[in-house]
């Protein structure tokens, strides 16, 4: 049963699920390495069961995780490969996605292949003119750029492009194909393939995004060229750690295994001093208050700038921002990111509401009544109407977000949606697969791609509303069977008054980096009293608890959930669901809890 605030948001709004753990090993650990027992069933529900697995997972280092880029299937051949161009000087061109995955992944090809000797240039295709990915079109307008070229390495991109690279080699091209996208039936007949979604057997590179991938070849390049005596130089590590650690986060793959040592590694080198000129000027353009970053910095305040100028303009802008070594080319660069990426807030925020209404989600609202929801509006990349193929994407996550279901979102290349193509996104969660969904749609499609939990596609001419049938049926198959279908959150532990301390909140940051795959920890509070309720700022909530005998519990903060206010009144019981973070007023540091959702009591239990 859900109980529904003044506005219409249905609470709690997630499907609470708890973690489990073997509490005989939790007190073992916190036993052997020190640790307070809560934090060491943190631990263990994370997969940490001895001292010397936290260790590793919580101190990473490239000999730890022994580092080998040839365990990656592809990686010695395309090394192979790639060296003898660079001892013949035979032109090479790396191709790269217009994302900050894409843009990060060619920087460190090009920079690694351009410090190691080789003729080489980055090619990025235009989202407005040649669309995505490998296409016929990016390819005649790298012949036509570069017609020397006889030797393409694609990155973070290709592996569904099966008669694009046909095309290329068609064209005498000889092409290298580095991508960590999901395969779609045959794969492309690359003269050399490197992708670790179609390797088996190697667990630490799995999850490698498309900078990975191109970090993990720059390394071999240096191994390679060391053991044939073709390079003596210094390793290039320090300088490509900073986009490889920012494309990790910003690509959402899983902080894990190799993912989570790129991204603690790139931050360590921030601390020590980054010598990457673009991104250090950025970062103090986006965040004045700090020059050493974390992960929500990377995923929220760098990433998003450099994603705008491939969403908004060209992704050649970001590009040009990450090779510069020029301070004053790197401060017009970011100022440009800076103002790209305000226009994209902008626009998106425009297209939302718009979506919004098309598919009835007034605000607040919680989970309408239907499988999945699928909205389109006419393409435009103009400022103020249609709708910007740019940031489709991101409306998309938006409506997943807010309507708790699998969403997808399309810009059609004209208005009437029975005869129009389109370009569409995909965004899922937990208990869905996009990329199921998108074959089970594929009948309406003219290519599709992507991962699990989000997908890009095109559509066939009219078959809009043919593809909004059979997406929302493959959603309705796969949700069947469960009787819950809102988004899942997990509580990592349900805690006491006396846990929330900042002791605890400082071993909780050990866990750092968080992102997706390690999430920050979330926890649970039953049975607290509602004290005091305010509103803080716009639309955010300012709450004191208290439980039994009057025990004031830390002050609470729900963002953009002031149309509760009305709703919670003191004197409510509550159980409750929250990140443990700090809070510095006039110098002081104390324990604030972050609300993500609550449940109100009601003879003595919660609505669920």
């Amino acid at each position: 049963m859900k109980e529904r605030g003044t506005e219409g948001v249905a609470l709690p709004k997630y499907e609470w699920r708890e973690t489990c753990f073997e509490p005989e090993t939790a007190k073992s650990l916190a036993e052997t390495a020190g640790y307070g027992l809560r934090f060491a069933r943190l631990l263990v529900s994370r997969g940490l069961s001895s001292p010397e697995e936290v260790k590793r997972f919580l101190c990473p280092t490239f000999s730890d995780h022994a580092f080998d880029p040839f365990a990656l299937p592809g990686v010695r051949e395309a090394a192979e490969r790639l060296w003898r161009a660079i001892l013949s000087k035979d032109p090479i061109l790396v191709f790269g996605d217009f994302d900050a995955d894409g843009v990060c992944a060619t920087f460190i090809l090009v920079h690694a292949l351009s410090h190691l000797g080789a003729n080489v240039d980055p090619f990025i295709p235009n989202r407005q003119t040649e669309g995505y990915g490998l296409s016929r079109a990016s390819i005649d307008h790298c012949l036509s750029r570069y017609p020397e070229t006889r030797l393409l390495v694609t990155v973070d991109c290709g592996i569904t492009s099966r008669d694009e690279v046909a095309y290329a080699k068609a064209h005498g091209l000889v092409v290298i194909l580095t991508d960590h996208h999901e395969p779609e039936g045959r794969r492309p007949d690359a003269d050399v393939l490197v992708n670790p979604k179609v390797a088996s057997g190697i667990p630490e590179y799995a999850n490698l995004c498309g900078a990975g991938v191109a970090f993990t070849l720059a390394h071999a390049l240096v191994s390679l060229g060391r053991e044939r005596g073709w390079y003596t130089g210094g390793s290039l590590g320090g300088e490509l750690l900073a986009p490889a650690g920012l494309a990790t986060v910003t690509d959402m793959v899983p902080l894990v295994g190799k993912n989570r040592l790129l991204v603690a590694a790139s931050l360590r080198l921030w601390k020590k001093g980054t010598r990457h000129v673009g991104l250090t000027t950025l970062l103090q353009h986006v965040n004045q208050k700090t020059d050493e970053p974390d992960t929500f910095v990377f995923g929220y305040q760098l990433g998003p700038c450099i994603n705008a100028a491939g969403r908004m303009k060209s992704a050649e802008l970001a590009y040009q921002l990450l090779a510069t070594e020029d301070p004053d080319k790197a401060n017009q660069l970011s100022v440009m990111l800076k103002d790209l990426n305000v226009e994209r807030k902008s626009t998106e925020l425009r297209i939302l509401g718009e979506a919004r209404a098309q598919a009835g989600l007034a605000e607040g609202a919680g989970t309408p009544p239907v499988d999945a929801v699928v909205v389109c509006g006419e393409a435009s990349y103009a400022k103020e109407n249609g709708w910007h193929p740019g940031v489709i994407g991101i409306v998309a996550s938006r409506l997943c977000e807010l309507a708790s279901l699998p969403a997808a979102a399309v810009a059609l290349d004209g208005s009437d949606p029975a005869t129009c193509r389109g370009r569409g996104s995909v965004r899922v969660f937990e208990g869905y697969d996009a990329m199921q969904a998108l074959a089970d749609a594929s009948e309406a499609l003219q290519e599709y791609g992507g991962h699990r939990f989000a997908g890009g596609f095109s559509l066939k001419p009219g078959m809009y509303a043919r593809f909004k049938e059979l997406f929302c049926a493959s959603c309705a198959r796969q949700a069947a069977g469960r009787s819950d279908r809102r988004r899942p959150l997990t509580v990592d532990d349900w805690l006491e008054p006396s846990d929330l301390t900042l002791d605890f909140v400082k071993e909780i940051r050990m866990l750092a980096p968080f992102g997706f795959g390690n999430p920050v920890p979330r926890w649970g509070l039953r049975d607290v009293v509602i004290k005091e309720v305010q509103t803080s700022g716009k639309d955010t909530l300012s709450l004191l608890f208290e439980k039994k005998e009057d025990v004031e519990l830390p002050r609470a903060i729900w963002f953009r959930m002031g149309c509760l206010q009305e709703w919670l009144r003191p004197g409510d019981r509550l159980d409750v669901v929250f990140e443990l973070t700090e809070n510095t007023f006039h110098g002081v540091t104390s324990v604030e809890l972050r609300l993500f959702d609550a449940a109100k009591k009601a003879n003595g239990l919660a609505y669920a």
